[in-house]
């Protein structure tokens, strides 16, 4: 199907604004930095990307999604 990626981000972003409130360092990701089905990510502590993971992978367990790989 020619819209699958359309609709693939249209269901993340939706789940970023339904559940959000509840992972805020994870809705930038979901909104900005996905392409497909990768999320791209970053920041300037160890922690802090540890916890944004943390935050991501719990809000696409909410809707059933897995978190299947991750590079650091």
């Amino acid at each position: 199907m020619n819209c699958a990626t359309y609709l693939a981000l249209r269901v993340l972003r939706q789940l970023a604004a339904d559940d959000g409130h509840r992972f805020p360092l994870a809705v930038d990701h979901i909104e900005k930095n996905f392409y497909v089905d990768d999320v791209l990510g970053g920041g300037d502590s160890v922690e802090f990307v540890q916890e944004q993971v943390k935050q991501v992978d719990n809000l696409l367990k909410a809707a059933g999604f897995l978190l299947e790989k991750m590079d650091s």
